[in-house]
This record gives structure tokens, C-alpha cells and sequence, in this order.
């Protein structure tokens, strides 16, 4: 989902109520800035393996149902970010940048700036 004006000023205004409830604005946590930090080395195998495990570590931090199709807190737009991210290997993004002259480096930012979208209107913190 592209990020809108609508939707960002619909997460201030989600986060100012959850303040002035005496709440804590962000509901859930995962850590993926660590793999995030910045690198000089932007070869495949290093964004294959970083995707990879930034979708290890939703999936094993994050409920179980945002990934269940059945559940009621099926969470689409992260799903198809986490299954897209598991599935970059080193070979699939060099064929990528070869036949398409897409940037691996450039898809992942992509995908990530999706995840973050996502984890404003869920309340989850990728620290």
C-alpha cells in the first residue's frame, strides 16, 4: 500500500489517541535495524541474506495469524512483504538485475519502505 498523506496523518492520529489514553503507541516490537545498518557492500548474496532475515525475524516475532490466511488478523500486505523477502537468494536477483536491470539493493529498499508503511498502521516497531 503506498504511503499517503491520509494515512500518515491517520497513524499521527492513532498514536496521539493511544498517548493521551496513557497507552504505549507502539503495541508490538521486532528488531531488524541491526541488519539495516548501513553497508558498503550491496552485492546479492549480502541483500538475499539480509531480506531473508528480516523475514525470519517478523515471522518469529510477529503472531503467528498476521500470516494465516484462515485467521481473522490475516495480515495481507505484510504477508506478501515477508514471502517476497524469503524468497531473494543471491542467483534470483543477479538473473533480476541482468534480464531486468533491476537493483537488488533498490528492490529491497522497496520492499522495506513497504514493511514500515505496514508497521505504522499496526503499531510495530522495527527497531
Amino acid at each position: 500500500m503506498p504511503r499517503t498523506i491520509e494515512g500518515i496523518v491517520a497513524c499521527h492520529r492513532d498514536a496521539t489517541a493511544l498517548r493521551d489514553a496513557g497507552r504505549p503507541i507502539w503495541t508490538r516490537r521486532v528488531e531488524i535495524k541491526d541488519l539495516l545498518a548501513i553497508s558498503e557492500d550491496r552485492s546479492a548474496e549480502h541483500v538475499a541474506g539480509v531480506a531473508v532475515e528480516v523475514a525470519s525475524r517478523l515471522r518469529r516475532g510477529l503472531p503467528a495469524s498476521f500470516f494465516d490466511i484462515t485467521s481473522d488478523e490475516y495480515e495481507r500486505d505484510l504477508d506478501e512483504v515477508v514471502e517476497d523477502l524469503e524468497s531473494y537468494t543471491a542467483d534470483g536477483l543477479t538473473r533480476l538485475e541482468k534480464e531486468e536491470g533491476l537493483d537488488f539493493a533498490d528492490m529491497l529498499d522497496g520492499r522495506l519502505d513497504e514493511l514500515y508503511d505496514w508497521a505504522d498502521r499496526s503499531r510495530t516497531w522495527l527497531g
